[in-house]
Parts: structure tokens; sequence; C-alpha cells
């Protein structure tokens, strides 16, 4: 008995014991289950965070690119764009309530403000650029849509005479369910200075100034015009009612401007005639353009070049009847030119200089030249007295050849060149006009007056360095040249009458004895001349007495060259050079029959001329 107690106590302690044992493992158990479910609760709430943290920087990294893009497009378009604002007709204005208040129900002229600046966003019904029309567009990227929003507004501190600074708000918004930032946004200011980009056409960008240079020549131009006396209110030409006519001579010229883009033109246009009266005419005046820039943001192209010519022919003005008084204006019947304008010159097309040397700068450059050719260029006029012909009186000619104009602008950036020869740093623009022509002849007198021996004491008489014929005033041999520069280092400007190895030009006039030839080399200084009436009277059978009576009232014109330069061209440095025409003004022509005006005439005259200007400003 004894025995078995102890066999049971024994078995007993020992099934104590396991028990024991397996309790401890269950807590073991329990007690690493919380620890791991806090560890594994921890993890999951730091990969949340992580992945908030992940999608919040995809969606500002996207909407900092589309910020940057629509940053990017208002520093590329021109500062007017800037200036002009929005679109009247932009619909997305009235709805953006949150950062526009809105006078009324439409975007209104400079009266639209911006919050929180409170400046005012100008606005114009010619707006149609982006970013500011639409001002507001949505972007969809990887699921999010984004909008993008941009406010143009006149900056509050500018206190200027302005305004010139302009402020640019870009917003960049998206929606989204989770914590975070839903917005990025971005300012610039646009500026322009007043007195500094001296042209919006070449400051197209949102950006400082640059240096600016321009340069422009011409040359030609010149015209003999005729109209009614106006100080009698007589009729030009018996029976040959008329307003005016006119022979136009060649012209051409040249220009660039310079700053942020460059801009180049020129053209040339050949000599032509016109008549305004009930049925007007008009022949020849051929003209050729080319046009030239490097400015992304235009369809003009970096260079063109234009050719002209032209088979003219002889118009006129009549009264009605086998023997009705006419006038007839004929201008060249072959003249010819050209034009080039290149923002990089180079070979082709060739921009040649006044030598015809092709200039390969890389750089801008105009060319233009027009020359009259074929048949001389006339105005005549035919008169009858008593039914009998007066024969035809020459009111003026000009010679075919030489008869030329020409005009030339490039810039340069290094010495060296034959132009701008030592500059440096912003460079030089040089322009350059020359013009020539043979023989010119004004007012004569009616063809039966030198058959007659009507003519006033040796008129049409032979003279040294005058031509022989039918003329109360002529030009001979005339040829002049100019030029100008601006920029570093820049030559001062130069006037040649007569242009470097021409003749040597003269003033021919009949003085009531004979003919005077005055060479035209006078510069600035003019000749003191008295140009005589002249009076001539016919007493033909046939046509009954006729007078004549010219009365000039010209003068001589002085060449000019004038240079300014202000300390370091902080203002506008110029310079500029002319050839006007070297006698200009009206004759007075009056033909009369008894107490019958058959013509009662203004001649008005200009040769032509030549003109250079230049200038440069350093950048503010």
């Amino acid at each position: 008995m004894s025995r078995l107690r102890a066999a049971w106590r024994a078995r007993r302690q020992g099934h104590h014991v396991s028990g024991e044992q397996s309790g401890f493992a269950l807590v073991e158990v329990i007690v690493a289950s919380a620890i791991l479910l806090i560890s594994v609760v921890s993890v999951g709430a730091e990969l949340g965070t992580q992945f908030l943290s992940i999608s919040t920087s995809t969606n500002q990294q996207a909407a900092a690119g589309l910020l940057n893009q629509a940053m990017e497009e208002v520093r590329a378009l021109p500062y007017t764009f800037v200036t002009t604002g929005l679109s009247l007709a932009d619909t997305t204005v009235t709805s953006d309530t949150v950062n526009i208040l809105v006078s009324g129900q439409t975007c209104k002229t400079n009266n639209t403000h911006i919050w929180p600046q409170q400046e005012v966003i100008p606005c114009a019904a010619t707006q149609v650029q982006a970013p500011f029309n639409p001002h507001v567009s949505t972007q969809p990227i990887d699921g999010v849509t984004y909008s993008v929003a941009a406010y143009p507004s006149i900056d509050a501190t500018d206190t200027g005479s302005g305004p010139n600074v302009y402020r640019v708000t870009i917003i960049v918004s998206w929606h989204s369910t989770q914590a975070g930032p839903t917005q990025v946004s971005a300012q610039t200011l646009v500026y322009s200075a007043a007195s500094g980009c001296l042209t919006q056409t070449n400051h197209p960008f949102a950006a400082p100034c640059q240096p600016f240079l321009y340069a422009g020549g011409s040359s030609g131009g010149g015209y003999i015009n005729v109209t009614p006396d106006a100080s009698t209110g007589n009729t030009p030409i018996s029976g040959d009612p008329f307003n005016s006519i006119e022979l136009m001579l060649a012209t051409a010229s040249t220009s660039e401007e310079i700053e942020q883009v460059s801009s180049i033109t020129g053209s040339a246009q050949t000599s032509g005639g016109a008549i305004n009266a009930t049925q007007s005419q008009s022949t020849g005046s051929v003209a050729g353009t080319a046009s030239a820039d490097n400015d992304p943001g235009t369809a003009r192209n970096m260079s063109s070049s234009a050719s002209v010519s032209q088979s003219a022919s002889t118009i006129q003005a009549a009264g009605s009847g086998s023997n009705a008084n006419w006038i007839s204006t004929s201008p060249g019947t072959a003249d010819s030119g050209s034009s080039t304008a290149t923002a990089s010159a180079s070979t082709s097309p060739a921009c040649n200089d006044l030598a015809g040397t092709a200039q390969m700068t890389g750089l801008p450059c105009g060319s233009s030249n027009a020359a009259l050719t074929g048949s001389t260029a006339s105005l005549l006029m035919g008169l009858f007295a008593q039914g009998v012909s007066l024969g035809t009186a020459t009111i003026a000619s000009v010679a075919a050849q030489p008869f030329s104009n020409e005009s030339f602008v490039g810039r340069y950036a290094s010495s060296g060149s034959s132009y701008c020869g030592s500059t440096s740093g912003d460079g030089c623009v040089h322009a350059g006009a020359q013009e020539s022509f043979g023989t010119i002849e004004l007012a004569g007198l009616p063809a039966q007056f030198i058959t007659d021996g009507a003519a006033p004491p040796s008129w049409g008489a032979g003279q040294a360095h005058c031509p022989g014929g039918n003329y109360l005033l002529g030009v001979t041999s005339f040829s002049a040249s100019v030029s100008s520069e601006s920029g570093i280092n820049a030559a001062n400007p130069s006037v040649n009458v007569p242009m470097t190895g021409g003749a040597t030009p003269y003033l021919c006039y009949w003085t009531s004895t004979g003919y005077v030839a005055v060479p035209i080399t006078w510069g600035v200084s003019t000749p003191s001349v008295t140009f005589p009436t002249v009076n001539a009277t016919d007493s033909n059978v046939s046509t009954g007495t006729v007078t004549v009576s010219i009365t000039p009232e010209l003068q001589l014109n002085p060449t000019a060259a004038t240079t300014n330069l202000p300390s370091q061209c902080a203002s506008v440095c110029s310079s500029s050079a002319s050839v006007p025409s070297p006698v200009q003004g009206d004759l007075i022509y009056e033909v009369t029959q008894g107490s019958t005006t058959l013509a009662d005439l203004d001649i008005h005259v200009n040769l032509g001329n030549l003109a250079v200007n230049t200038s440069y400003q350093a950048a503010p």
C-alpha cells in the first residue's frame, strides 16, 4: 500500500512538472505575437506615410514641370504681349473667382485685380497668345488633372512714368484626397525701359535691354512735278484740264535695326510717270522690296532679295480735237534694280557695298540699287496758237546714262573691316549711299521760238561744262556719296561731291546774256546765284504774237554732316550725312497768245536726295 502511494505520488509529481512547462510556452507565444503585431502595425504605418510622401512628391514634381513650362512661355513672349494682358473674350476669367476680382461679368480693361497683390490686370481684345488666352488651362498627367493659371498684372510698386514693370504670376494646382500641398506658384517681373529699349519691334522678348543700333540710307527720289499756277487760278493748259503730271526718278533705300533681334529692309524703285486728272494714269515706278530678320517669332526669313525691271511707256493728258494742247511724261524705258536684306551676310544672297564688294560678315546687311536706263526720261508739252503748232517744249529731260542710286547698311563686330575699322565690344553700324546722273535740262522754249530765232540772246549756245540745247537750267556730271557710322570707335560721317573718282559736276543757267557754269562743290556754303526771269516773244504771222515767261523761284542747297556723341552713349549717340537736291524749287512757266493764256504751269523741281543716319545706345 505504501508502495502504491509512493508510485502514485511520483507520477503525480512528474505530471505536475510537465504542466508547468506547457503553461510557460503559451505565455511566450502570446507575448511574441503581441510584439510582432506591434511591429507590423508600426511598419505599416511607416509604409503608409512613405507611400503618401512619394505620391505627394510626384504630384509636386509634375506641377513644377508645368510651372516652369508656363514661365518659359511667358519669358519668350514679346513685351507687348505681357502688357496686353488677358483677353476680353477669355471665358475662363469670370469663372476664376478665387484669384481674380472682376468688375462686371467680363474682363474689363484695366479693371480686373488679382489676389493677394491687389494689382490691376490689363485686358485687351487682341490677346490671342497662350498662356494668357485662355489664362487657365488643364493638363492630365498620370491620372491627375493639373490646372495652370497665368496672371499678368501691373506692378503696384512701379512709380515711374510707365507702367513699365509688369508682374506675371503662374499658379499650378491639382486636387488630392490625401494630406499635403496641392498648389505651386512662382512670379517674375517683366520690364522694358522707357528710354532704353528704343523699339519694341526689336525687343520682342521679356528680357533686359540690349545695345541698340540703327543704320539707314536712301538715294534718289527726285521728281519734276507740274501743277497749275496757284497764284493765278488759270487752267494749267488751255483745253487740257488736269491736276498734276509728274516724272519720278529712281530711288533706293535700306535700313537695319538691331537689339534683341535684327531686322533689315530694303527697296528699289524704277522711274515712273503719273497723271492726276479725271482719268488718272501711271506708268513705270516698279518697286521691289526685301526684308529679313532673325526673330523666331516672325514669318520672315533670315535673308531675302528682290529684283525689278520695267518696260514703261509714255502717258499723255490732252484736250479734244486734232489741234489740242497736250502734256506728256515718259520715264526710263528699261530701268532695273535690286534689293537684298539678310540677317547673316554671306555669298547668297550677296549683300554688296557701294563698291560692289560682297560682305561676308555673318551679320545684318542690306543693299539696294536702281538705275535709269534706256531712253531719256522727259516731260514734254505741245501747244497750238490759232490752230498752228508751236512745236514741242521740253519741260524736263533726264539722260539715262549714267543715272543710278545705291544704298548700303551693315553691322560690324570686330576690327579690320573696311567699315567700323577699329570697333569692338557692342560693335558698330555703317550706312552709305551714292547717286550719279549725267545731264538734266529744265524749262525749254517751244521749238518754234528756236526756229524763228525768237529765243533770248545766246539761248542754247555752247559753254564749257554746259550742254548745248534748249533750256534755262541744266546740271551735268553730278555725283555724290555719303557715309555714317555709330557704335564703338565709329568713324566720322563724310560727304563727297563729287564722289571719289567722279568728274566735277556743274550747275549751268542762262544769265540773260549767256550761260554760266558753277561747280557743284560748295559743301555747306552755297554760292550767291541770281536766276533771271526769261521773257521771249515770237511774232510769227501764222500763230500771232506768242510770249513765254519763265520765272525761277529756286534755291541752292548745302550739304550736311552731323554727329552727337554724349558721354558713354548712355543716351543715343547719332551720326548723319546728307546731300539734298543741289538745286530745288519752282519754275513758273506761262505762255500767252494775245489775251489768251495757253499755259500757266508751276514746275516743281527736286533732283533727289542722299541721306544716311546711324545711331547707337549702350544697354541701360
